[in-house]
């Protein structure tokens, strides 16, 4: 038997100067979700839509087919873009008095307002709980406003709240076990699925060991040919490691004492990569082998 039968949301301001703060939007007695827009597939941009830029122009993109190409011609298809994401939410607010409305709708204001976060590093996010009682999907995202109440009744009232996701995919929760893969290096490689709806950048942290030093670090992803390595030597010490973020095509090397940007070390035949959909086989070499690797990853999904 599930726990719940419908969408519970909770809004979460992590903003400089305050301790974060949530505030549930609904909790089907005095919040009750109406309805919902914008929780499915965001809207998307396909350059050949805008093309051709100059008459006679034919806007290139990236082939559908796998490679190597077939013999037939294959039509050029255009890479979309996913555009930040717009949501909606109507809530009907319910109340015994009218002072009780008025109060339940400034408390949803200051619960959700807009206004916060506003430094620089400040997140908020969306979460929903779904109808399973069990799955939670996350989306950064602002508050963008709340409208007037409107009135139904003497103490019911409609509320429209709207939000804006600049990075507009739902992923796993915060602290779910799914967001990272723990990789032995006895097992070499590792598969790591994807179940998602995107490709997803990952971060690998690789731990030195505790006899030894660990030299020539390369990565792989077998299945789609990528390979990310380092000159960097990893010094004794189990507690030293190198960071490799593919989102952000950043490197770090700690040495138990200060991080160091190590950008300057990745080899010349070396890239940053993406995990794609599905699974994919990842394989480490190195001289001395690394006492542990941690991938990190936070699956991307179209809707909730």
């Amino acid at each position: 038997m599930v726990a719940t039968t419908y969408y519970t949301l909770t809004f979460h301001n992590h903003y400089d100067g305050a301790a974060a703060s949530s505030y549930t939007i609904n909790d089907q007695s005095t919040k009750v979700l109406l309805s919902m827009r914008g929780f499915g597939a965001g809207a998307i941009s396909i350059p050949t839509a805008r093309g051709p830029y100059t008459d006679g122009q034919t806007v290139l993109g990236t082939s559908f087919a796998a490679w190597p190409p077939p013999l037939a011609v294959d039509f050029p298809a255009a890479m979309p873009y996913t555009a930040p994401r717009q949501m909606e939410i109507a809530l009907l607010l319910k109340a015994a008095t009218i002072t009780a409305l008025q109060t339940a709708y400034a408390g949803l204001l200051r619960g959700l307002t807009p206004y916060a976060p506003v430094f620089q590093g400040d997140t908020s996010y969306l979460s929903v709980l779904l109808p399973d009682g069990a799955t939670t999907r996350v989306i950064e995202c602002y508050c963008t406003g709340v409208s007037d109440m409107e009135l139904k009744g003497r103490t019911n009232a409609l509320v429209i709240i709207s939000f804006l996701a600049p990075m507009p995919f739902f992923h796993q929760a915060w602290g779910d076990a799914a967001a990272s893969t723990a990789w032995s290096t006895g097992t070499n490689p590792v598969t790591i699925n994807n179940p998602g709806d995107v490709p997803f950048w990952p971060v690998f942290k690789v731990m030195g060991r505790a006899a030894g030093t660990v030299a020539g670090l390369h990565l792989t992803n077998t299945t789609t040919g990528k390979i990310w390595s380092t000159s960097q030597t990893i010094a004794t010490g189990a507690t030293k490691y190198i960071t490799a973020y593919m989102d952000r095509a950043k490197m770090s090397y700690y040495n138990d004492a200060t991080h160091a940007d190590i950008i300057a070390t990745l080899d010349t035949d070396a890239e940053f990569w993406p995990l794609r959909l599905g699974n994919n086989v990842v394989s480490f070499t190195s001289t001395g082998t690394p006492s542990a690797i941690t991938v990190y990853h936070m699956w991307y999904y179209l809707g909730i």
